[in-house]
């Protein structure tokens, strides 16, 4: 990730050292935060990805149950496929011919797929003909079941041939070879002389779902469902969605956004490609997808429109009173699922309100792991993990870190967990060991030395080892002396922590002349103005700051509400 967005996430976190609960409204009678710093950043390109969860399960019919044909795969990992000889059943001997015509056309183009195992006309019928079936016509789905178990093939097509005059009727039954279950049923109507460029298109229809159901298991049990009908658009959007939950924000905009190229209609791509370009700081990009979403919202279904409220709350509005409101509706739709309880719990997350996040988000671990299943990534963990030790449940805290080391042993967010318990713990020897082992994991991740100090920095602030803390701040600051986003992050310390507030405010007015419409620039100078009693000057800054700030911010928020509160109380007095 480039530097300059990295810092503009690093730098957000510390609006989040409050210990009580905020109050939910926004409103502007809020507690002026402490100076002590408590929490560790949370890096925002990972708490916007997690709400991504949530979106597919509503918007598509109900799916929990695993898709059909999941566990119909062979060793190899392709689906085993069998092909029956059609029935003709159009009481014209002359059509006997297309009961292998079709057959073997479509066992010739399925053959073409490299996701199928598709057994050969001659085993298949050397096999019917074994056992007696010389007459197809007596061909029923309970023989193609016997025939494929034997071939052992995971599923089988039974199809018939109708005629009514000049017009055919080819129609096809995609059925499970163990429970004889009709998993997909496709027909085509065309013209008598037309039978080839028919077969072609229905073996393209047994393709694409074939290969699609093949390409679901790539991504979660829950998004199985909201793949596109189009065979290249799922396989953009699954190489997006691996790049998302790897934090490779850059890939997956580019694989998104050609899923949508290929399929404009591919709603789910629209809002995970909205979400990469949060993650990536581009804010602008995620509310114009935001809004490309909503404009076909009438079009949705009821459930999804409501996922698009959400997405226009959070990033056009930028507001988390109303994307709660959202949350709350869509966990009214269904409480089975883990997204709705994670999308009701984030927004309180967020806002500190760690009593009322904890058990949604407990909620949504239970739900995974009731499927024997772990979250899609990490942070499903950390947020329950921060929001134990936000309230002081370290034995919950550390409970729970030790089940999310088993699903993810190497996530650098988890580590960054386990340093801060160890350090909480009093076991330095233990924090230092991770620190070793969290810095050679980002540095194989490519990333910069400085944005491992701003880390490391940030890591000792949450631990209260200040001055360890002030000497990374520094570091990164001398390896990169003209970045306005790093002198921010060193003044915002200062300024917060009692260090320096001179010379806090002093790196503050520097890096906003570097860069006038830096929100979080215009925040710590308002900060620092508010902390000396300049309350009038603070609120002009900080209220800038809010107009500016691309989505919601809460330290911003609190700040806001700190300085207008104390200008009204000069205006009182």
């Amino acid at each position: 990730m480039p530097i300059v967005v990295f810092l503009s996430w690093i730098f957000d976190f510390t609006a989040k050292g409050i210990k009580k609960t905020e109050p939910f409204e926004e409103s502007e009678n809020e507690n002026i935060p402490p100076k002590r710093i408590e929490r560790i950043l949370k890096p925002s390109y990972i708490l916007n990805a997690v709400l991504v969860i949530a979106v597919i399960i509503l918007a598509y019919p109900k799916i929990f149950k695993g898709d059909k044909l999941n566990r119909l795969r062979s060793s190899d990992e392709r689906i085993s496929v069998a092909v029956m000889p059609f029935l003709n059943l159009t009481n014209d001997t002359t059509w006997n011919i297309w009961q292998e015509g079709i057959q073997f056309n479509l066992i010739s183009s399925l053959s073409g797929s490299s996701e199928l195992k598709v057994k050969q006309t001659e085993l298949t019928n050397s096999l019917l003909q074994s056992k007696g079936y010389t007459n197809f016509s007596l061909l029923t789905p309970s023989v193609g079941k016997d025939i494929s178990k034997d071939l052992d093939a995971n599923v089988f097509i039974y199809g018939t041939v109708n005629k009514n005059g000049e017009k055919i009727r080819i129609g096809t039954q995609l059925i499970d070879s163990k429970t004889e279950e009709v998993l997909k049923s496709f027909h085509l109507d065309g013209r008598a002389d037309n039978v080839l460029n028919i077969t072609d298109s229905l073996s393209f229809l047994l393709r694409s779902y074939l290969v699609i159901s093949r390409l679901k298991k790539e991504i979660d049990v829950q998004f199985q469902n909201g793949l596109s009908n189009s065979i290249e658009a799922s396989k953009n959007f699954i190489l997006g969605y691996k790049a998302f939950n790897k934090y490779d924000n850059l890939s997956a905009i580019k694989s998104f956004t050609q899923a949508i190229k290929i399929d404009s209609n591919f709603i789910l791509a629209y809002f995970w490609l909205s979400m990469s370009y949060a993650n990536q700081g581009m804010f602008n990009q995620a509310e114009k997808w935001a809004l490309e979403m909503n404009k076909n919202k009438d079009k949705l279904s009821f459930e999804f429109k409501i996922w698009a409220n959400l997405l226009s709350a959070k990033y056009v509005e930028k507001s988390k009173t109303e994307e709660l409101k959202f949350a709350k509706q869509l966990l009214e739709t269904d409480e089975g699922i883990p997204s709705t309880h994670w999308a009701v719990g984030l927004p309180y997350y967020e806002m500190h309100q760690y009593n009322n996040a904890i058990p949604e988000f407990e909620k949504t671990l239970d739900i995974y792991h009731g499927w024997n299943t772990k979250p899609m990534n990490a942070y499903y963990y950390e947020v329950l993990v921060d929001s134990y030790h936000e309230t002081a449940r370290y034995q919950k805290e550390k409970e729970l870190l030790s089940k999310a080391k088993e699903d993810f042993p190497n996530d650098p967010g988890l580590i960054r967990r386990q340093i801060i318990l160890s350090f909480n713990d009093g076991d330095t020897t233990t924090a230092n060991i991770n620190i070793q082992r969290y810095v050679s994991i980002l540095e194989e991740n490519s990333i910069s030395e400085t944005e491992i100090n701003l880390r490391l920095a940030q890591i000792y602030w949450v631990a209260g080892y200040i001055e360890k803390a002030e000497e990374n701040f520094r570091q990164a600051l001398n390896k990169q002396p003209e970045n306005p986003l790093v002198m921010n992050n060193l003044a915002y310390f200062l300024i917060e922590s009692g260090r320096n507030l001179t010379e806090g405010l002093r790196l503050a007015a520097k890096a906003l002349k570097s860069d006038p419409g830096c929100y979080e620039c215009l925040d710590t100078e308002g900060w620092g103005l508010y902390e000396t009693g300049k309350f009038k000057e603070a609120l002009e800054y900080l209220q800038k700051a809010w107009d500016l700030k691309p989505v919601y911010n809460h330290r911003i928020f609190l700040h806001l509400g700190a300085a207008k509160k104390a200008v009204a109380g000069l205006k009182n007095y």
